[in-house]
């Protein structure tokens, strides 16, 4: 398997893992700038994993691919210094956003400092099948390098489901905190894509995203 075929994966893991072992970034993230500011320089730390976790939000949830954040953006553990200084530096030189919320201030601050450049959507393209029926052909090979690149498409779609869908997919522990349990997730995920062939000439990651909310819904409270 290529670095590249592993970008999406590896991604993800280093923006988001950090950001849910501190304690959930988003809520302890000031609700408005100006507290944001004095929260950051309280908290580096705790100041890029929010920040992390505002970007890949938005890269699931945006439709107009207006924003590309580079991979040199980030060290194994989360944003580099530098980059979360270039975020910050924006926010200082627009004094006027002080008492808007938060949310938006870093939105503005991150399509602006990382434009989508060519360059930077090369980083994150895979380049396996992207129709259903073709993917999952593509994942019944058995070699390795076929079979780590589908497990990554279809681990970063179940993290997209979790952040553009919250409340509809729950991952449970069984599936998630062991590699056996990975495996098993992700042979669960091929097969029911395999048995709904209805969907063999639908777009790739809708296909996989209904997946995983047919197999892993959220229990609804009583």
């Amino acid at each position: 398997m290529t670095n590249q075929q592993r970008v999406p994966f590896i991604l993800l893991g280093i923006v988001l893992l950090p950001a849910w072992l501190h304690g959930n970034a988003a809520s302890k993230t000031p609700p408005v700038t100006r507290d944001f500011v004095k929260f950051c320089e309280a908290s580096a730390t705790d100041c890029a994993d929010a920040i992390s976790l505002t970007e890949v939000t938005m890269m699931f949830n945006s439709v107009k691919n207006d924003f590309c954040v580079p991979l040199s953006a980030y060290n194994k553990d989360s944003l580099t210094p530098e980059s979360v200084n270039k975020i910050k530096a924006w926010i200082a030189a627009h004094p006027a956003l002080a008492d808007h919320p938060t949310q938006e201030t870093l939105e503005a601050a991150i399509k602006v400092v990382w434009p989508p450049t060519e360059a930077c959507a090369a980083e994150h393209t895979d380049h396996l099948p992207k129709i259903t029926g073709q993917f999952v052909n593509y994942c019944e090979h058995q070699d390795e390098a076929h079979q780590d690149a589908c497990m990554d498409v279809l681990t970063t779609q179940s993290l997209a489901s979790l952040i553009s869908a919250p409340g509809t997919v729950c991952l449970p522990d069984s599936v998630t905190a062991t590699v056996q349990g990975l495996d098993r997730q992700i042979s669960d995920v091929e097969k029911w894509l395999r048995d709904h062939k209805e969907l063999a000439e639908q777009p790739r990651n809708a296909s996989i995203r209904a997946a995983y909310s047919a197999l892993y819904p959220c229990k609804k409270q009583p």
